[in-house]
């Protein structure tokens, strides 16, 4: 990294928006490199500050099983296993949300974890939405898939997971 840059990323983030203001904004991204943000790309579109008011949002986690597994027993791990993982977050969402609802007045939407089901291409496909504070969202999906991965390795059979949409069949020609 040359000495401008270095210069530049130990300059607090007040100082940075004034640069920003001059046409260009150098940040470092999550993953340590150094992104040049152009004002105009920053300011074209809408900007969401999910670090102010409600801090949470909807994320979703898909597990496509066979036909043949067991659909109850699928979703009933598919309710507990987010509930268990996640119920911090609601208590702390169902809180900040009262805040969001006097404010703006609108109504209050369930934040419990939620299962949906539909079949797509022979397979069951559920979807899992959940509630999670928006700096978490990467671990707490983490957390979900390792548990539910457990859960089907441990169903004795009752639950599979479901080849990609596209397979293919070997049929042997010989007589």
């Amino acid at each position: 990294m040359n000495s401008a840059l270095q210069e530049l990323a130990a300059i607090p983030l007040t100082a940075k928006v004034f640069y920003a203001l001059l046409g260009i904004l150098l940040i470092r991204s999550a993953f340590g490199k150094i992104v040049r943000v152009p004002n105009n790309a920053v300011l074209k579109g809408a900007v969401f500050n999910y670090s102010q008011g409600f801090r949470f949002v909807w994320d979703e986690v898909k597990a496509r099983l066979t036909y043949e597994s067991d659909h109850i027993q699928a979703r009933q791990m598919l309710q507990r296993v987010p509930e268990e993982t996640v119920t911090d977050y609601v208590v702390e969402a169902h809180n900040s949300w009262k805040g969001v609802a006097e404010n703006y007045r609108i109504e209050n939407p369930s934040l419990e974890p939620t299962v949906t089901l539909v079949v797509r291409d022979g397979a069951l496909e559920f979807s899992v939405s959940y509630i999670v504070d928006y700096t978490k969202r990467t671990a707490i999906k983490d957390q979900l898939f390792t548990k539910i991965v457990d859960e089907v390795a441990n169903s004795n059979g009752r639950l599979q997971w479901a080849l990609s949409s596209v397979t293919a069949q070997i049929v042997n020609s010989d007589p």
